[in-house]
């Protein structure tokens, strides 16, 4: 038998053991409701700074929104202020025209103002052979081609571009004194070279006009924001370009596009420009058919 003192000893020990166990499982409770409470002040702290942040993007999209608006609404004040004539002279004949009149003008930039301020910008292109496709796909109508040699980019891109309704082909096709360039020939050989180019757009004809002045003459036969489409590709040399560029980018609609090739890095330009011996490949010839040794001119080799 159990010793009474065995016994009470044996019920205390029972005893602190429920008791521990009862204060851990209370102990652990506590916690856990600790870590309840915290989750749920976490959790709510971030669907504040949620609710807080999408209003704040809300206002901000609603501040762009009416900043987009002012400057779409100064855009069409500002092209109609510009297409507004001064005197009976704005109306010179002869000048080709991209409307029949100056309210139409003003129209058509006031439809056209939102595209204008902020077009979207063109697709990337691989090559020049994909100009056409890209002013297909935005919608352009009218383009100007300068420096048309033979023509055949012209027939490229009036084959591949079927909106079109106008196309001129700008070149002097003449003898140009003190220019030096592969195209540069006698007048009676770019006479030969404009002919086959009508050929090459003969059926194009309801389209294709062909312009025979220099590309400053020509522009001035334009008037402002009255094409959709440039290309330049005609004189190469730095102030003839400049001269073009000043020429036609005022007769480009706003949106409209600025197009050339040849483009050089300061290297190539050097080498363009410099002086070749042409001793061995034939007396004649661009860089890239195998001229290699550049010399400027006079005579300094560049060091």
């Amino acid at each position: 038998m159990w010793r009474t003192q065995t016994l009470i000893g044996v019920a205390l020990l029972v005893g602190l053991a429920l008791y521990a166990t009862d204060g851990r499982d209370r102990l652990l409770a506590q916690e856990n409701a600790q870590l309840r409470a915290s989750l749920a002040a976490s959790v709510k702290a971030e669907a504040v700074a949620a609710s807080t942040s999408k209003s704040m993007a809300s206002k901000l999209e609603q501040e762009n929104e009416m900043l987009r608006a002012q400057l779409v609404e100064s855009a069409a004040a500002a092209a109609a202020a510009v297409l507004v004539p001064t005197t009976s002279a704005a109306t010179t004949s002869g000048k080709v025209s991209g409307g029949n009149s100056w309210e139409a003008k003003r129209k058509l930039l006031a439809d056209r103002n939102k595209k204008a301020l902020c077009p979207a910008p063109i697709r990337t292109l691989k090559k020049k052979g994909e100009i056409p496709l890209v002013l297909q796909e935005e919608g352009m109508r009218v383009g100007v081609e300068v420096g048309v040699f033979r023509g055949g980019f012209s027939n490229w891109v009036l084959s591949n571009w079927p909106a079109c309704t106008k196309y001129y082909m700008v070149d002097l096709w003449s003898a140009q004194d003190n220019y030096r360039q592969m195209d540069n020939a006698t007048t009676s050989k770019n006479l030969e070279r404009m002919e086959e180019a009508r050929r090459n757009v003969a059926r194009f004809v309801t389209k294709a006009v062909l312009v025979r002045k220099s590309s400053v003459e020509a522009a001035a036969q334009f008037e402002d924001a009255s094409i959709d489409f440039v290309y330049l590709d005609a004189r190469h040399t730095y102030d003839a370009v400049m001269e073009d560029l000043e020429a036609w980018w005022p007769k480009v609609r706003p949106g409209g596009i600025v197009a050339g090739e040849d483009y050089m890095d300061s290297e190539e330009v050097w080498r363009m420009t410099a002086t070749c011996d042409w001793e061995g490949i034939g007396g004649g010839g661009f860089p890239w058919v195998g001229c290699n040794k550049w010399t400027l001119p006079y005579g300094q080799v560049r060091g």
